[in-house]
């Protein structure tokens, strides 16, 4: 687990110097805690693997993002992403699917997934098998073990019913929501002091294979 610790010392130092010149002095540095991050990433991809048969790993890259970041519709003109995240999924972290997501940020670390603001045909796709199939996702968002790591979905819904449905009865809350995603956060001293933390997350991301399973079979 110390290794994270190092990530998260450079993603710290790169924070106060967000700048072309100060990373390509420390590119050994960032290439160190890329290499560490991919790591953790495929330690974490060949657990799942036994867990959701739906996902099979590939190399670890496939599925990081880039440090560098888009600037071209941002007010934020820094270079560099301070955190670094992997979305694993049976497609890949591009690919319109839900997954298993993690992130590690120096004050914002957190594990989780699902799908996060799909585009409309997407979020349609997902609806309409929830509305014909309201108690089987209650079910699956209802188990105690997915409840003990993710008590609620991100709360990120329209305030009424979108216009397609505004006709129909007996409509499900969920129909409102624009993301189906889950998180669960973490500190740093998390990172250096539980051993356990991969097993937690690993716990966690097994308790969501059923949450996922019922999104990706809508979008097959």
């Amino acid at each position: 687990m110390n290794y994270l610790n190092e990530v998260l010392d450079f993603l710290r130092n790169l924070q106060a110097n967000n700048n072309k010149e100060w990373f390509n002095q420390h590119r050994k540095d960032y290439e160190r805690a890329r290499d560490l991050f991919e790591k953790w990433t495929m330690e974490l991809g060949v657990e799942l693997e036994k867990m959701d048969p739906t996902f099979q790993f590939e190399k670890a890259r496939r599925y990081t993002f880039r440090i560098h970041r888009d600037l071209r519709f941002s007010k934020d003109k820094t270079p560099y992403s301070t955190h670094m995240g992997a979305f694993l999924s049976a497609g890949s972290k591009k690919e319109l699917k839900a997954g298993y997501y993690f992130h590690l940020q120096n004050g914002g670390s957190f594990f989780g997934g699902g799908i996060y603001m799909p585009p409309k045909e997407i979020l349609d796709k997902v609806r309409r098998e929830i509305y014909f199939s309201p108690t089987q996702f209650e079910e699956i968002i209802n188990k105690t073990e997915f409840r003990s790591f993710f008590p609620e979905l991100m709360d990120d819904k329209l305030q009424r019913f979108p216009k397609e449905y505004a006709h129909e009865t007996n409509l499900s809350e969920w129909i409102k929501y624009k993301s189906f995603a889950v998180s669960k956060g973490f500190d740093e001293g998390q990172v250096s002091n539980n051993p356990q933390l991969k097993n937690h997350i690993l716990l966690g991301f097994k308790s969501m294979v059923p949450f996922n399973q019922f999104i990706n079979k809508t979008l097959d």
